[in-house]
């Protein structure tokens, strides 16, 4: 008689009963675990909030706000006034009339403007300066002690002249904290992006712990059984002895299927922004379903996704504001190697001044700094658009790639479904051993297995493809607008 249909009697049924009373445990211990869960909208919206590395952004992108500012201030509106008491030398009088003699006198006075530089680099700064209470007649003075207006126009020949030069330091500001704004865009997908991979990898680490349970279960279920029946004597103790010494390979495969859950929930908590280590609470949810992409996956064209994310990625775009900033500097650099010379109206006088560097080292020195800081962000354009093509190119191979295994290792799961169900028919029956319905259970159980990992391969080269391709975004959006694009791949 087979130790199945002995344990039938023992029982008065199957001894399923058994595998039934572990599974009510194990609901009862996931019920109290369901506690604490973690859904992926959560656990974005979090990350988003949390992250060092986001705040450091917002950090820089002040920085860059703060220099357009300064950068700014140079054609903002100015006012100057001065007073004090000057020393006149003027013409004696004697009987009302002026003499060859001169008389010193000490008159207050006081000068007020107001102006500001342009963005052409024309400057006008008109005022007035006056002398009251000088004791003296405009006469006596030749008219120095009179109200005089100015004018203050200063127009640049060379250097400084026209918005390229005269603003190039502001559209350098304006160009760089646009550049900042977009890779705090960028980085913040990229964290989002690390969250979700993170908690699609921790999804499968407690499937795979799910598995191994319900493995051990089925087993526990033939060693209990197999004890039974050699406490009854109708079995060698020995073969007890040798299918429990099988089992260890199964403990250490949940032992190891726990730990790796575990370090992915503190990775998890981790990239939440945790950062004393704790782990994040169970993840709920179930990864993008690889059955319904098939057809959008054949159609997914390479090249048609590197020109998506040639006008998606942040930054890409921020590397390129940076390319304008560097531009805008070297003009106003190129500038600087100019000699100064200008021309000062006012109502009294008109001037032409003129000066010039005899080495010109400071400005060439400059102008040479500021076309290597041009030349570095164009070349890190480009490679930056060659790692795109890289990116996007194993993400679709490994999108692919892991939709067809997929297929292969669902065919196969279900066909060793149908072998499970014809051994157990078989072993209630008698014809085999119980043995044999574990050692194909196994086998289901390793087809499972990869099939998880195949899911996750695929979730992850969804993400992969998404911040490859700039898809992610916007990230000010709700949290369940972005956890949605994740779940589909990006379209042209």
């Amino acid at each position: 008689m087979r130790p199945w249909q002995t344990l039938r009697r023992l029982f008065g049924g199957r001894p399923g009963r058994i595998g039934g009373l572990l599974a009510v445990i194990v609901s009862l211990e996931g019920t109290a675990a369901a506690a604490q869960q973690l859904t992926l909208d959560e656990a974005i919206r979090t990350g988003i909030a949390n992250s060092l590395v986001i705040r450091q952004q917002d950090t820089q992108v002040s920085g860059a706000e703060a220099r357009l500012k300064e950068a700014g201030g140079a054609f903002d509106w100015s006012v100057g006034a001065e007073t004090g008491v000057q020393t006149l030398y003027v013409p004696g009088t004697r009987g009302g009339f002026l003499t060859d003699q001169t008389q010193t006198i000490y008159s207050p006075y006081y000068s007020a403007n107001i102006g500001r530089v342009f963005r052409n680099g024309i400057e006008v700064r008109p005022g007035v300066t006056a002398y009251p209470g000088s004791g003296t007649t405009a006469g006596q003075t030749l008219g120095l002690t009179q109200l005089r207006p100015s004018l203050g126009l200063s127009i640049p020949i060379l250097r400084g002249l026209g918005e390229e030069s005269a603003d190039a330091n502001e559209r350098s500001a304006a160009e760089s904290a646009i550049a900042a704004r977009f890779d705090r865009n960028f980085v913040t997908e990229r964290v989002v992006h690390d969250v979700v991979q993170t908690f699609w990898r921790c999804i499968a680490s407690d499937q795979h712990v799910q598995i191994a349970d319900q493995s051990d279960q089925q087993a526990t279920v033939y060693v209990t059984m197999l004890q039974l029946l050699a406490e009854r004597g109708l079995i060698e103790p020995t073969l007890v002895q040798r299918v429990v010494a099988m089992n260890v390979g199964r403990h250490l495969a949940i032992d190891q299927a726990r730990d790796a859950a575990q370090a992915c929930h503190r990775d998890l908590g981790l990239v939440m922004g945790n950062l004393a280590g704790a782990p994040a609470p169970s993840p709920v949810g179930e990864l993008p379903g690889i059955d319904a992409f098939g057809p959008a996956i054949d159609r997914l064209n390479q090249a048609s996704l590197v020109d998506l994310a040639f006008e998606q990625r942040t930054d890409l775009r921020a590397i390129q504001r940076n390319i304008a900033a560097a531009g805008a500097a070297r003009v106003g650099a190129e500038d600087a190697k100019r000699p100064v010379l200008s021309l000062l109206l006012d109502p009294q006088r008109t001037i032409v001044t003129y000066r010039q560097s005899l080495q010109n080292n400071a400005a060439e020195g400059h102008a040479a700094a500021a076309a290597a800081t041009e030349n570095g962000a164009r070349l890190s354009l480009l490679q930056l658009q060659d790692r795109i093509r890289v990116e996007i190119a194993a993400a679709l191979g490994n999108l692919r790639q892991s939709n067809s295994s997929w297929l292969a290792v669902k065919k196969s799961e279900q066909q060793m479904e149908n072998v499970v169900a014809d051994t157990e028919r078989r072993a209630e029956a008698g014809l085999v051993d119980r043995s044999e319905v574990l050692a194909v259970r196994d086998q289901l159980t390793q087809l499972r297995n990869q099939l998880i990992d195949l899911r996750l391969q695929f979730a992850a080269s969804l993400a992969a493809l998404r911040l490859a391709t700039g898809t992610v975004g916007p990230v000010d959006q709700a949290p369940a607008i972005i956890t949605e694009r994740f779940f589909s791949p990006p379209a042209r």
